[in-house]
């Protein structure tokens, strides 16, 4: 053993002999005699003269057969020759130099110890501090032999010790708080990573199994904490350094009172452990220096039990708020039982007397306990374990009595760094995280509060447990079908069916046909009071040759007003006006092309082809009973001059193309207008916005994020985040402003908000406030619906080409709670905001519900799905997924066949869209039904993938379609379902299974199955309600023709990289 920093022990020697008056001006003449006996098995713990001696000297565990006695001149220390600390000690003295306290090691020989010795090395000394009550219980020769001296020549000048080392080590330096930090740490870990997952594992035993004791399980937790490199995480501990505290580990488990220091706690030996309230405590040590943790873990447990430790959570954030430096122990711990007396008035008799004890090197001390007596004032560096208990309830709503028991190690920090006072804040202590309803058949569903828990998963059950198991499954599937049918009577009942208000109508509402039939578009004609005013009209504009007007053999083309004017088939020669966007096609024809020719003349025809009366005009949507005209041919017929009617052909010819040419032209561009027309007709401005007098904290979030970001770059793409994407939200009296340096605000009303989400970041690595809204804004460049503020709560320092340190798991785990307390922070913050948010717009904020979360593909990559009450959301990953079951009228799943493997859900709109989610594995499927059924949506399973566009297609173009009705959603999965289940019959009865694709096809199968039920959903193929039907143009070609488009496409691509391969593989980039 190496000599410790000279400069620590010079210091804490210098702060005792200051603490106990060892000064030229305090009592020169006394003496602190430090005594520790030999050490053996029956050696106490927690000794005043131990503490002192660690503290000391600054060794992991103390100097055992030693004698330390410090006056106001000296520091000496003796022990036997031969001690096995010679050598440091030695090199201790040695390091004595002029001006500073000497130190003087005298190695005694075992045989000459005795009394007369120590009269002649102490004729000075003229009285002794010590701690007298731990005198007799020191062994060993020395110890012996100073006893024998003090009885002979100070037995009337032997002053207590004890409350005097009390206040020397209740406030800790730096080494100790630092020792400290990671004993709590320590404590933590085995708590969260070992007795918690042990203890779960414990309550989902099988009645078969032997019964795992109280007594058992405490010993398990000692060995655990002598020997744990068996934990992850702690594979490379010096476990020599780390100890038990306080032994035996407490376990409690019923009413009755729970006691600190008896082992009776842990009795009645013979008690088995089964789920119900259990309460367990335990202290560890680092280097000597001590951590408290105790928890209360409710198994199926009541509510009044939840309820009360829930109160306990509550005091320990007040009480531990009071302890603040300059306060004083007995004030505060009569505020705190004053605080929890008006809020638990029913429980505060059943709170312990004391609030904790003080902790360190010493513990349980009775001048550091917190409570009313102890009138000690608090100082930055005290430490306490902050033990709240509720002990022996009778609550009338709980058949038996119970104990809750709460305890933590707490540091006295100064102003400003109160987010590091709990040390062991670590391991979980929130009602979510303790709490557990267990059952035998269903312990992997419910185990873990939506996680699977790891230890669960590695047990072996029996024939029995599985025969129960699938008892009670089918059990909850009838429960699920009774929900189902009972919400889909309520539909029938209420009569409800799907307002579209001519849903393809609405669709089309952007195209110029739509607008036409409204009688919205203006041609801006001048007064004409007659057909023949027209004609002139027109005469006048061909004569100054207008550019945008075009005459061919009496055709006449406006490109302005986008018309066609057409000989009228009346005698009277009249015209008849054609708007552009009502033509589908012109074509002209020779006579020789055209075989329904019947003149002899030569002749060219013209045809102009219309939108007829289908779904896809919305003319014909608006006024159903309308007649339409199909076509329009016009014959031009030649010169019979042979000398001139072949140029004259070509003449016609080239100009009748140059007004295919203007008529396409001026479609494209019309077809341009609806597509800008139809990008834009969902933004809706966001103007208006009211601001308020005064914000608030809770109405104000800074250094957030923004996605989408609106600030733009010069290419149209958003800035990175560390191009200054940081802002401001705030909320006022109508709205929400995101503020950016340099940047327009950015502001969404009220009233343009459908659900707000706040999810905090548990187990993510983002907080997230979330706005999904009813219609889409314009965010920079961008069309959006979605916007969210967020924040990482990962240092962007520590990146993936961060270099890593080499640090000790103390480190590592001292860093990963100072995250712990960031997010808690940044969450709390967030929370605050969703508050004031929620306040002025009167909308509520949803949050993500805990046990309810699954895994599956919406757009590319695998992403996590979490829900709130009604609304089913994706937020971390872009492109964010937020489904209001609002919106929803049925879920399916489909692929849910007997085989159990992965499987898709799509939901479908009210208004006739769709969307899904792919790929999600088979264990979430009860979870998910369970889900929809508390958010009041009706769901179907298929064991195939649905064509949905062919469905919806059918479904919105009959006006008189009830999705309730005989005809309904019922009428339609129907077969789906019966394929599915006589799947599910013919694999149960044979061992070869045929997949659900080539069922579906040697059956036949139905319009609406896809043909691609297994390989496509894998490619999340339905997925987009627009994907592409490209694919089914392929469909019966040959090979000759594939081989052949194949060809065409390479060539296409060569064109365009503008040579051939080889021309391209020859030429390389420059080298700059």
């Amino acid at each position: 053993m190496t000599p410790n920093n000279s400069v620590l022990f010079r210091r804490r020697v210098g702060a005792l002999r200051t603490v106990f008056g060892l000064t030229e001006e305090g009592t020169p003449k006394m003496a602190l005699a430090i005594l520790v006996g030999e050490a053996h098995g029956d050696t106490p713990e927690n000794q005043k003269n131990v503490a002192m001696n660690v503290h000391v000297f600054d060794q992991h565990k103390p100097i055992d057969a030693s004698l330390v006695v410090v006056t106001s001149t000296e520091f000496r220390i003796f022990t036997a020759k031969g001690h096995p600390e010679e050598e440091f000690l030695t090199a201790l003295s040695n390091e004595t130099s002029s001006g500073l306290l000497p130190v003087e090691y005298t190695a005694l020989d075992s045989a000459e110890v005795r009394p007369a010795q120590f009269q002649s090395l102490f004729q000075s000394i003229q009285g002794f501090f010590l701690v007298q009550k731990e005198l007799e219980i020191q062994q060993g020769k020395i110890a012996e032999a100073f006893r024998g001296y003090l009885s002979l020549h100070h037995s009337s000048t032997v002053q207590e010790a004890g409350p005097r080392c009390t206040q020397a080590l209740a406030v800790k330096d730096d080494q100790a708080v630092e020792a400290m930090r990671k004993a709590a740490s320590f404590a933590s870990i085995i708590m969260k990573s070992y007795v918690l997952p042990t203890l779960e594992e414990i309550m989902l035993q099988d009645e078969e199994d032997a019964p795992y004791r109280a007594s058992a399980f405490a010993a398990d937790i000692e060995r655990t904490i002598a020997q744990p490199k068996h934990i992850r995480g702690l594979e490379n501990i010096k476990s020599e350094v780390y100890g038990i505290a306080l032994a035996p580990v407490r376990i409690h488990m019923g009413g009755g009172k729970m006691q600190l220091l008896s082992e009776e706690s842990v009795l009645p030996r013979d008690k088995q452990i089964k789920p119900q309230a259990l309460s367990l405590c335990y202290a560890v040590r680092y280097r000597g220096y001590a951590s408290y943790i105790g928890r209360t873990v409710l198994y199926n447990c009541d509510k009044s039990q939840k309820d009360a430790y829930e109160s306990l959570v509550g005091l320990m954030g007040h009480f531990t708020g009071l302890l603040v430096p300059g306060a004083v122990i007995s004030a505060c711990w009569a505020k705190a039982r004053e605080w929890y007396a008006g809020r638990h008035a029913e429980l505060a008799q059943f709170l312990n007397a004391s609030g904790g004890f003080g902790l360190g090197l010493e513990m349980l001390s009775s001048a550091s306990w917190l409570s009313e007596k102890n009138k000690r004032t608090l100082q930055p560096g005290m430490a306490f374990a902050v033990r709240l208990a509720l002990e022996d309830v009778s609550a009338a709503s709980s058949a038996e009595p119970f104990s809750i028991l709460l305890a933590d190690t707490f540091l006295v920090q100064p102003p400003g760094n109160e987010s590091t006072q709990i040390l062991t804040s670590m391991a979980p202590f929130e009602l979510d995280e303790v709490s557990r309803k267990v059952s035998k058949h269903e312990s992997e569903a419910e185990a873990g509060d939506g996680e699977v828990a790891p230890a669960v998963g590695l047990r072996v059950h029996t024939r029995s447990s599985e025969r129960a198991n699938k008892g009670a499954n089918l059990q909850l599937e009838m429960n699920r079908k009774a929900m189902q049918a009972e919400l889909i009577a309520k539909k029938r009942a209420s009569g409800r069916q799907t307002t579209r208000g001519n849903v393809l109508a609405g669709e089309l509402d952007h195209t110029e046909m739509s607008r036409l039939a409204r009688g919205e578009m203006s041609l801006n004609f001048p007064q004409m009071a007659n057909d023949g005013d027209l004609k002139a009209f027109y005469a006048r504009h061909l004569a100054a040759q207008t550019p945008g007007v075009h005459a061919y053999y009496n055709i006449i083309l406006d490109t302005d007003r986008e018309i066609l004017l057409l000989p009228n088939l009346a005698a009277d020669g009249s015209l008849s006006v054609v708007h552009i966007c009502t033509v589908k096609n012109v074509e002209i024809k020779s006579e020789q092309e055209d075989r329904s020719a019947t003149a002899r003349a030569p002749s060219l025809m013209f045809r102009i082809q219309f939108h007829g009366a289908t779904e896809s005009n919305a003319a014909y949507l608006t006024n159903p009973g309308a007649t339409f005209i199909k076509e329009l041919a016009f014959r031009i017929v030649f010169k019979l001059d042979a000398n001139t009617s072949g140029n004259q052909s070509q003449v016609i010819v080239q100009n009748m193309q140059n007004l295919i040419r203007h008529i396409k032209l001026t479609q494209a561009a019309i077809a341009n207008r609806e597509s800008t027309r139809q990008a834009n007709a969902d933004i809706q401005e966001q103007t208006g916005l009211v601001f308020a007098r005064a914000l608030d904290t809770t109405r104000v979030l800074r250094d957030v994020r923004c996605y989408p970001n609106p600030r733009m770059t010069a290419s149209g793409r958003s800035a990175s985040s560390r191009q200054g994407t940081v802002g401001t939200v705030e909320v006022h009296t109508n709205g929400v402003r995101f503020v950016q340096k340099d940047t327009e605000p950015l502001v969404v009303l009220f009233s343009n908000i459908a659900t707000a989400i706040f999810q905090p970041a548990d187990n993510d690595q983002r907080i997230v406030f979330h706005l999904h809204l009813k219609h889409n804004i314009l965010v920079g460049k961008k069309k959006t619906k979605d916007l969210q503020f967020y924040l990482d709560v990962t240092d962007e320092s520590e990146g993936v080409g961060t270099r890593r340190r080499d640090t000790s798991w103390e480190d590592e785990y001292a860093e990963e709670e100072m995250e712990r307390q960031r997010t808690a922070r940044l969450n709390s913050e967030f929370l605050h905001f969703a508050k004031g948010f929620e306040a002025a717009s009167g909308n509520a904020v949803e949050a993500p519900i805990r046990k309810f979360h699954f895994f599956g593909t919406h757009d590319k990559g695998m992403v996590k799905f979490k829900g709130s009450e009604c609304t089913l959301f994706s937020l971390t990953e872009a492109p964010q997924f937020v489904q209001r079951m609002h919106d929803v009228e049925i879920a399916v799943f489909e692929r849910v066949t007997a085989l159990k493997t992965n499987f898709d859900i799509t939901f479908v709109r009210t208004d006739f869209t769709f969307t899904a989610i792919n790929n999600i594995e088979y264990k979430y499927l009860d979870k998910i039904k369970d889900w929809l059924n508390e958010a009041s949506t009706k769901y179907y399973e298929t064991g195939v993938n649905l064509v949905w566009r062919t469905i919806l297609k059918e479904v919105k173009a009959d006006e008189a379609w009830d999705p309730w009705g005989p005809e309904g959603w019922d009428a339609i999965l129907r077969d789906t379902d019966s394929e599915r289940e006589s799947e599910a019959d013919a694999e149960s009865d044979s061992s070869f299974v045929m997949s659900s694709s080539a069922s579906s096809a040697s059956d036949g199968g139905s319009a609406y199955v896809s043909d691609e039920t297994t390989s496509s959903s894998e490619e999340s193929a339905y997925s987009d309600s627009g994907a592409s039907d490209s694919d089914d143009d392929e469909e019966g070609l040959d090979w000759d023709e594939l081989e052949e488009k194949a060809a065409k496409e390479d060539r296409k691509r060569t064109k365009r990289a503008g040579g051939s391969d080889d021309e391209g593989a020859q030429r390389r980039p420059r080298r700059r």
